[in-house]
């Protein structure tokens, strides 16, 4: 008796580990980028009134005691403290396996790298130097998070069989016969 042919089941995507679906990278992501945005606000607001009430270098009077320059600078010093912690939070809320380690290496990693950006930036566009220190110090904590995910996921399994299939790839300018496999 002659068996039926069994369908081919659709091949794994190559990028993406066996655990992990595209929808919970991108939601992950998202959980991140979200609680880090609340955490920078709640510790830049801080900073700015530290920032704020820092005593200035020249104040053109004794009742003139907010100091704007400090205010902004403390913001983003804030902001750029609180991203690690909201990175590492969203993580985990999503059950990522990245590390608090690892966000605070891609932070670290990121601010000294937005400090050595700011001292490059041409006099005549200085006023966007302030920004990249914060700028990268999240852009890090988060690569430094999805890292760390990456390292802790657990290897893909082994193939427990061969197969081989034959393809057959169509374009304009004709056709092409190949062989795909997992070994």
């Amino acid at each position: 008796m002659a068996s039926s042919p069994q369908p081919l089941s659709p091949a794994p995507l190559v990028d993406a580990p066996r655990e992990e679906s595209g929808g919970r990278y991108v939601g992950r992501i998202a959980a991140e980028f979200g609680l880090m945005a609340a955490t920078s606000m709640a510790a830049a607001i801080p900073g700015m009134l530290i920032g704020a009430t820092s005593l200035r270098e020249d104040p053109p009077s004794r009742f003139d005691f907010v100091n704007l320059e400090g205010a902004g600078r403390g913001f983003l010093v804030g902001a750029a403290i609180g991203a690690p912690l909201g990175v590492w939070l969203g993580g985990r809320a999503t059950r990522g396996r990245g590390t608090f380690g690892g966000v605070l290496l891609g932070a670290g990693t990121g601010g000294g790298l937005g400090l050595l950006a700011s001292a490059l930036v041409p006099k005549k566009h200085e006023d966007i130097a302030p920004l990249l220190f914060p700028a990268f110090a999240m852009a890090g904590s988060l690569i430094g998070y999805e890292v760390s995910h990456a390292s802790n996921m657990a290897p893909s399994a082994p193939a427990a069989e061969v197969s081989i299939l034959p393809v057959l790839a169509l374009d304009a300018k004709g056709s092409m016969l190949g062989l795909s496999g997992r070994f």
